[in-house]
């Protein structure tokens, strides 16, 4: 069973808040209740949602998974999230 990260909106927040020993990887799906709100999924706290080439994350639309590796992220809380809008939401597990 994923956890959910919810209340997703304009400020970027680490998707989870205490460090998270990561093994392979962790997948991040965005919620297919999302509509049409997109999700970006970065590696900083600088990740932006559509608005700068060099800082906009991974854009995820409702329902979209990522994969992120273990070499790119050793630790679940290295992994920001940021929303189009508020009241967004993404499922997650760390493997």
């Amino acid at each position: 069973l994923m956890p959910a990260k919810s209340s997703i909106g304009a400020t970027a927040l680490q998707l989870v808040s205490v460090p998270t020993q990561v093994i392979s990887g962790t997948l991040i799906k965005a919620d297919a209740g999302n509509g049409t709100g997109k999700v970006y999924v970065g590696l900083s706290g600088a990740v932006t949602a559509g608005t700068d080439d060099l800082t906009d994350g991974m854009q995820l639309s409702s329902g979209d998974p990522i994969f992120i590796s273990h070499a790119q992220a050793p630790d679940a809380s290295q992994i920001w999230v940021i929303g189009s809008t508020t009241g967004l939401r993404v499922f997650f597990e760390v493997f």
